[in-house]
């Protein structure tokens, strides 16, 4: 089976949301980084900006963090956590459904970007979250920190 870099990203982005419908969230939240990963690289490789990149240019994250790496660190924790070992992280953390809701969205969007098409997968995400979002910004607002 040939498959390019497009298609692999597209397969991650489908099964990443199946899963977050479904309410399996380590997987989503693993084949959405993926997903955004590849499309974030492909989207460079044509003069282009990934997601975090774009929104580190375009929104002032002093507040709360000094350096791009701390912010990238921040915005990756839960990706990383799910598909590396550290010997530095806990041995277990608790995923919350907004966790997972940003993952999926973060790769919906590089998808977005880098191919300036929409998906049917991503509608139903999309779907899902007009459908919740009172839910989930209420859940981000009484976040303790």
């Amino acid at each position: 089976m040939k498959v390019t870099k497009q298609q692999a990203a597209e397969a991650n982005l489908d099964a990443a949301i199946d899963a977050f419908l479904r309410g399996d969230w380590v997987p989503a939240i693993h084949l959405a980084g993926a997903a955004e990963e590849v499309f974030g690289r492909l989207e460079e490789a044509k003069g282009g900006k990934t997601v975090p990149d774009f929104f580190w240019e375009k929104t002032d994250f002093k507040d709360l963090v000094a350096r791009k790496k701390d912010y990238i660190s921040a915005l990756n924790h839960y990706r990383d956590w799910i598909k590396h070992h550290n010997a530095d992280d806990p041995i277990e953390v608790e995923i919350q459904e907004p966790h997972a809701v940003i993952s999926v969205m973060r790769a919906c969007l590089a998808q977005a970007t880098y191919t300036q098409q929409g998906r049917p997968s991503v509608a139903q995400f999309l779907h899902w979250y007009n459908e919740n979002i009172e839910r989930i910004n209420e859940m981000v607002e009484n976040w303790p920190g």
